[in-house]
This record gives structure tokens, sequence and C-alpha cells, in this order.
């Protein structure tokens, strides 16, 4: 599980933004505010003007800012990383199977409060938004 002190991911008035464009919120909004590392991000056209093959060579002057390619290298990184202990924890799932132990795999159906409150608006932040 996770424990960190909360913040404030998603400002009170953003819920707009974040419900129409999840996507793009999250690149643009929400990685570079929970992690310094992304922060260049915030840099980025939105996702939608991206669309149509005229429009992406008008809009992609941010892609090619060092602080950006520094941040989808980091991305990158991370990738690499989770793909060993993806490949890692397979090959130790298939060795407990062979020992007659039932797999680890394992679904997620977290509630939309802890959602909210444990990844956007904090504790506090949640409340007060039902308040």
């Amino acid at each position: 599980m996770h424990q960190y002190i909360e913040g404030e991911s998603l400002k009170a008035d953003e819920y707009d933004l974040f419900l129409s464009d999840p996507g793009d919120f999250t690149l643009r909004r929400y990685l570079p505010r929970v992690w310094a590392t992304l922060a260049p991000f915030s840099q980025l056209p939105p996702l939608q003007s991206l669309w149509g093959a005229s429009r992406l060579p008008s809009r992609a002057t941010p892609f090619g800012k060092p602080e950006v390619i520094k941040a989808f290298e980091a991305l990158f990184r991370a990738g690499q990383e989770q793909e060993q202990y993806r490949q890692a924890s397979r090959t130790f799932g298939e060795d407990m199977a062979d020992l007659g132990y039932p797999p680890l795999t394992h679904g997620s159906a977290p509630a939309p409060f802890d959602v909210i409150s444990d990844h956007l608006r904090g504790m506090r932040g949640a409340m007060l938004d039902m308040y």
C-alpha cells in the first residue's frame, strides 16, 4: 500500500478539466505536480490540439525542448525498469506455481472516493468538496 503526505494534484476548480479529458489532465497537470522530473510536461500543448496531420507540426515545438526530452527519457528508463520487474515477477510466479502455490496475480477495484482522496485531492480536499 501507499503511504505518503497528501497533496492536491487536482485543484478544486479542475474537476471539469479532469473529467473532460483525463489523459490530457494526467499528462499536462497531474504528472508535473506529483513528480518534479516530469514538471516539463506542463509545457506540452493540449493532446486534442495534436489531432490531424496538419496540426502536429505546428504544435511540436515543446516536444523538442531539452527539459521535455529529459522528462520523456525518465519515463523511458522507468518503463525499462518496470519491464525488468514484470519479467522477474512472472518468473517468480511461475516458479511458485510449479511448487503448488496459487498465482500472485490479482485485480483491482478501488472505490471512487479512495481514487479522488488518495491520488487527486487528498482527504481534506475530497471531504471539503463533498461538504
